[in-house]
């Protein structure tokens, strides 16, 4: 009986402590501001796009149209912009230099990112695009693209 009672007090014990733990993590990473709601959403926004984009109808291997990409990946730094115009640093994402927008001219972009628009290097908006045209915004002049690490040889996008 008491081995009984050692095993359930020993165990309760190994859950709590493991619970303890966790708790101090997510109560460390709010206490520095790092998980907003905001950011919490858009984190599985981006989850989920990454999963619903990687699909081999919408990968267009950007080599086939290196000559029309706008993107210069190869100045891209790391991190994102989020929905309030922030930069936010992140190991698994990419933000490419401005690229300079005609709001009179269709974009076309062959796997999902996040376009975010600018006028006169102020702030306007950030749009979550999957492939295919992105929004025309008509008082943009330049836009910065975020991406997946992964989309980094696939990602384009072009000036219709």
């Amino acid at each position: 009986m008491k081995i009984k009672s050692f095993v359930l007090f020993s165990s309760a014990l190994l859950f709590l402590t493991a619970c303890s733990d966790s708790g101090e993590e997510s109560t460390d990473s709010a206490s520095d501001g790092a998980n907003t709601e905001e950011t919490s959403a858009e984190t599985s926004e981006s989850k989920s796009e990454e999963n619903s984009s990687t699909s081999d109808s919408e990968e267009v291997d950007a080599s086939e149209s290196s000559s029309d990409n706008l993107l210069d990946i190869e100045n891209s730094e790391g991190g994102w912009i989020n929905f309030s115009g922030e930069s936010k640093g992140s190991p698994d994402y990419k933000v490419t230099p401005e690229i300079e927008y005609d709001p009179a001219s269709e974009y076309e972009l062959n796997i999902g990112a996040y376009i975010s628009y600018f006028s006169n290097g102020e702030f306007l908006e950030t749009v979550q695009s999957s492939s295919g045209p992105i929004e025309q915004v008509e008082d943009a002049d330049t836009i910065r693209v975020s991406y997946h690490n992964s989309f980094e040889d696939k990602i384009s996008l072009t000036k219709k």
